[in-house]
């Protein structure tokens, strides 16, 4: 396999989709964190909320958020993807058009220096595929590879050149970036964006006063920066870091170090990457002084700030070394500034740290746990069942008794070798057998 095929492939690997399957209940399928916000989105493509809302990003028309998990009103918009930041909202519909709610002072959704648009307004009308909200500043791509971008530009995040706020959506490159990811900078500093393009190359622009571009300097830059030649898979800007994970799984961090988010058993920052782990890792989110990583085995690591139990080891204890959290079972990952946020392989939604808002959706305020809480219920395990399809005894995982589903993959269990399937009518009803399987179907 080639470099490019295996970035993509390791892209690919850390996005979970989770079709809706008619007639079952919903479950979390991506979230996101930040401030005193938590957002996730369900299989059937709503959207959910708890926290702060203090600028209306909840887009329910008012300025105070729900301590339980809350529907949040998207004209009927079924959401691919979402992001948060301080104060305001975006997500994508299904047909690709780009939406946002909340704080737009600064430009950040995109539709002009207006403030508190507290219900969801058109952005983008197609064509958009991935997003990241920094501070005050968003990035977008298309699905041509353009990479866009509006908001505060005061360090230059906005790599166009100047340091000129936008407030509406500018093209910065017009190819073959595959992904975004933008810092979530506090009021007292400026910002910093990421990219990463197809040829595994990664780039950076912006703020750099703690090294967060991983350069060498200490110097902002406002045009795209190559900051790693190739192999990268995977980004993650922090507030005055950064993370990236390359194809063979290692982790790499660079910038600030003050409270031992590197991970490398000190408190100094650094402008040059270092290797944090040599390989294994999937997925990082970095928060407010601290990160989290998720292994190819489930397991969920941690270090940095612990003030309010964000790293859910059961202690406020600051780790300047990576430190197990949860042993398995961990798929998808988000850091607020003061709060975490995980999915499990059962679709269960989970979070711990400070609950200032209501941010963990337990009812209470300002409170804290440092301990994994569940959040919300996931899907009772798959049961095995044997059957037909067509002549071929198959081995499956029904989704419900008797019910339709798409084929979406299989494998001959003599050789090992999967093969998608394209089959975009629903198979209905197995007929049950105790004939042997020779052959694993994956239905959705």
């Amino acid at each position: 396999m080639s470099n490019n095929n295996r970035i993509l492939t390791t892209i690919l690997a850390l996005v979970l989709i989770i079709p809706a399957v008619t007639g079952q209940a919903q479950f979390a399928t991506q979230i996101a964190a930040s401030g005193g916000d938590s957002l996730f989105l369900k299989s059937d493509g709503s959207l959910w909320a708890m926290g702060y809302n203090s600028e209306g990003e909840f887009g329910t028309g008012g300025f105070y958020g729900p301590l339980f998990p809350g529907q949040i009103a998207t004209n009927n918009l079924i959401a691919a993807m979402v992001v948060g930041s301080r104060g305001y909202v975006l997500m994508i519909n299904t047909n690709g058009s780009l939406w946002g709610m909340g704080e737009n002072g600064a430009g950040e959704l995109g539709l002009g220096a207006s403030q508190f648009l507290r219900a969801p307004t058109l952005v983008v009308p197609f064509g958009v595929t991935a997003l990241a909200a920094g501070y005050d500043h968003s990035l977008f791509l298309k699905g041509d590879g353009s990479l866009w971008a509006m908001g505060n530009n005061s360090a230059g995040q906005l790599g166009d050149g100047t340091y000129s706020s936008q407030v509406l959506p500018e093209m910065i490159q017009s190819n073959s970036v595959v992904a975004v990811s933008a810092g979530p900078a506090k009021a007292l500093a400026a910002g910093h964006s990421l990219f990463l393009k197809n040829d595994g190359s990664l780039w950076g622009m912006g703020a750099n006063a703690n090294g967060e571009l991983g350069d060498g300097t200490y110097n902002a830059t406002n045009r795209p920066e190559l900051l790693v030649t190739n192999n990268v898979a995977a980004i993650c800007a922090g507030a005055s870091n950064s993370f990236f994970i390359k194809v063979d799984g290692s982790l790499w961090g660079m910038g600030d170090n003050s409270s031992g988010q590197l991970g490398d058993g000190t408190t100094n920052r650094t402008n040059r990457p270092e290797m944090i782990l040599p390989g294994g890792v999937t997925a990082v989110a970095a928060g407010d002084y601290f990160t989290l990583f998720a292994k190819a085995d489930g397991s969920l690591w941690g270090m940095g700030n612990n003030t309010f139990g964000q790293l859910g080891d059961g202690t406020t204890n600051q780790s300047h070394h990576p430190k197990m959290l949860v042993p398995a079972g961990v798929r998808v990952i988000a850091a607020g500034d003061s709060h975490t946020l995980f999915i499990k392989s059962d679709h269960s939604l989970w979070g711990m740290g400070h609950s200032s808002y209501g941010e963990l959706g337990d009812g209470a305020l300002n409170v804290y746990t440092n301990q994994p809480e569940l959040i919300l219920a996931g899907t009772p395990a798959p049961t095995l069942g044997i059957g037909t399809y067509g002549n071929q005894p198959a081995v499956y995982y029904p989704a419900q008794a008797n019910g339709s589903y798409v084929l979406q993959m299989c494998t001959n269990l003599a050789t090992g070798n999967w093969i998608t399937i394209t089959n975009a009518t629903p198979i209905i009803g197995f007929t049950v057998s105790n004939a042997p399987g020779n052959a694993f179907f994956r239905l959705q």
